[in-house]
């Protein structure tokens, strides 16, 4: 997914997410002095406009894109177990759908069907792999649904019972599509870098 795209599109989606980070941190709640700490924008173009060979240069964007993705997960998980911890579901939900729309499906690359071997295989052993695409789809609906639909029992225990019950499987959903946003590519090792010269970068 990140390796066909260009220096060019690789900074702009790097911009773009901390731009969204750089608005959340006007009322942030996280503890901003746990995340992870990215190169200052004077590093990174110096970096940029080096002899540095092109994958080089990418893999440094893609690694700064991976750890602007944890920060923005953290501040919006934190928000989310606030608005929890008051009992204001709907609002925790709306940062939850933020999220998912927003940061975690984007990166959520199309997965290639099963080849007909392992389609045997999960077959035989009636093990079902798990797909992305069908967690994106329940959070669409159970999204939907917690807004839609309307408890009607009459006994306050049941009612909140169920709604708790609604909200943690949204949480669930959540939790795996940040986790299904990430894949071994995301969070390439940066190459090491000697500064020995203001103008000149060696690794």
């Amino acid at each position: 997914m990140y390796k066909q795209k260009s220096i060019r599109e690789l900074r702009s989606i790097l911009n773009s997410l901390k731009s969204k980070l750089v608005d959340l941190d006007q009322n942030a709640v996280r503890d901003k002095e746990k995340d992870y700490q990215l190169r200052t924008q004077s590093e990174l173009d110096h970096l940029l406009r080096s002899e540095m060979p092109i994958e080089e240069k990418k893999n440094i964007l893609i690694s700064q894109i991976g750890l602007v993705r944890i920060n923005l997960f953290m501040e919006h998980y934190e928000r989310v177990n606030r608005f929890e911890k008051n009992k204001q579901f709907d609002e925790a939900i709306k940062v939850m759908n933020y999220y998912v729309k927003n940061v975690a499906i984007p990166f959520i690359g199309p997965t290639k069907k099963p080849s007909l071997i392992q389609r045997f295989i999960n077959w035989i052993t009636r093990e079902k792999a798990i797909e992305p695409l069908e967690y994106i789809k329940n959070w669409g609906y159970q999204y939907r649904s917690w807004f839609e639909e309307n408890e009607t029992t009459t006994i306050p225990a049941l009612r909140e019972s169920r709604k708790k019950e609604k909200f943690d499987k949204l949480k669930h959903i959540f939790h795996m599509l940040y986790c299904f946003s990430f894949s071994k590519e995301d969070l390439p090792p940066e190459p090491i870098i000697v500064y020995y010269d203001p103008r000149r970068v060696s690794f």
